[in-house]
Formats: structure tokens, C-alpha cells, sequence
């Protein structure tokens, strides 16, 4: 009897273009692209206002200012992907909590040594702290899904995208010297684009799952330094 000879396992096909597009960019990004390119502009053109003033008033920050900070807050509290482990939780929060991170490590690790203490407290008495059953540690901030996370944060980029031609014109005013101005004009806002994406775009959306991948992020800030380009070219 002749035995068939299995053939051998086909090759997963090759990724979609379209797929690989959405690994690259998310709708936050294209949201951000656009409203950096055209929309804040068109949104302040009847008022006359920078895009700084729809988030703050003076010294005090608008309603708006307001719900974009609150956005913040909730990822910053918030989880949404109980597969991480509490050091993934804590790292992918990083750039969010900034100087704080120790403070959110700290009350994290409280949060989960009570959780311990509970535990011993429902054990039969005499028990001893290294009979207790390993308790694998949670996020001690609530679950919730990731979609509202996404959403939350949006208005913060946008925030981070008002600011940062105060922040450059800040800088200029801090170190400007007679010589080597050409240098400032340079390198003055790269690195302001840089940090305002870091922290206001980067860090937060890598707190609500997103990737951690440099070269994702490398071109997804591409797109919005060509978006900024887009914006001064339109506004002559």
C-alpha cells in the first residue's frame, strides 16, 4: 500500500498593504495630521484666536484646557490590558507620569501589599506570611476598554500641538545670543517638536496599548513634522 506523503504546511500569505498601513498609523495620527495641517486653523479663523486659546484663558486653562488634562488623568489611572504583567503597566506609563513614576510605582506596590494583608486576614489563624498563596500583581487603578483610553488622550496631543509654537518662541527668548543664531533657528524647533510629541502624543498613547516600536514612531512623527510644514506653508 503506498503511504501519501503529507505535503508541507503553506506559508502565511503576505500581509496586506492595507494591513501593514494600519500597523503604521492609527486614526489618532490621521486625526492629528489633520488638525494640525488645516482644522485648528480653520477652527480659529472666524475668531481670530491662536490655537493656544481654546485650552487656555490667561492664566487659567478653558473648559477644554480642562478635559484635556482630565483625559490625561484617566489613562494615567486606568487600565485597560490585564495581560501585562505590573512592570509592563508601569513602563508603557512612564513618559505619562514623568518625574511622578516613582510615586505611581510606590502606591502600586502599597495597593497590592494590602491586597496581601486581606488575604493573610482570611486565612485560619497561625498562618505565616510565607504559607500565603503567591498573589500575581494587578493594576490597583480600575479596567477599562481600551477605546475610551484612545479617545481620552486625543484631546491632549492636540493640546501639546497649541503649545508648542509658545514653547519654541519661550526658548528663543531663554538663550538667545548674538552669535550662533543660526544654530537656535536649527535646532530650537526640532527639539521642542520632539519633546512636545514625546510627552503629549508618544507617552500617553503608549500608556493606552499602543506601540512601542521605534520605527513606527519615527514615521508617525514624520507625518506630523510634514503636517507642521503644511501648516506654516498654508499660513504664508
Amino acid at each position: 500500500m503506498l503511504c501519501r506523503v503529507p505535503s508541507p504546511a503553506s506559508p502565511p500569505p503576505p500581509a496586506s498593504r492595507l494591513s501593514r498601513f494600519r500597523g503604521l498609523v492609527e486614526a489618532e495620527d490621521l486625526l492629528l495630521f489633520l488638525w494640525t495641517a488645516a482644522l485648528e486653523r480653520l477652527v480659529t479663523l472666524g475668531s481670530r484666536t491662536e490655537p493656544l486659546d481654546l485650552f487656555i484663558a490667561g492664566d487659567f486653562f478653558t473648559p477644554f484646557g480642562w478635559f484635556a488634562l482630565a483625559g490625561v488623568l484617566f489613562v494615567a489611572v486606568t487600565e485597560s490590558n490585564r495581560s501585562l504583567d505590573m512592570d509592563g503597566m508601569l513602563l508603557r506609563k512612564i513618559l505619562l507620569w514623568g518625574p511622578l513614576f516613582w510615586l505611581a510605582s510606590i502606591v502600586a506596590g502599597l495597593a497590592n501589599w494590602i491586597r496581601t494583608i486581606r488575604l493573610k486576614a482570611r486565612m485560619p489563624a497561625g498562618t505565616g506570611w510565607h504559607q500565603l498563596p503567591e498573589l500575581n500583581p494587578v493594576w490597583p487603578g480600575p479596567y477599562v476598554p481600551r477605546v475610551l483610553r484612545r479617545a481620552a488622550v486625543v484631546p491632549y496631543a492636540l493640546l501639546g500641538d497649541a503649545l508648542l509654537p509658545r514653547l519654541v518662541s519661550a526658548l528663543h527668548e531663554q538663550i538667545s545670543t548674538a552669535s550662533g543664531e543660526w544654530v537656535m533657528e536649527l535646532t530650537i524647533p526640532v527639539i521642542s517638536t520632539v519633546s512636545v510629541y514625546l510627552f503629549a502624543v508618544v507617552g500617553p498613547r503608549v500608556a493606552t496599548g499602543s506601540t512601542v516600536s521605534p520605527f513606527v514612531w519615527t514615521s508617525r512623527f514624520a507625518s506630523y513634522f510634514v503636517a507642521l510644514a503644511l501648516s506654516r506653508f498654508s499660513g504664508g
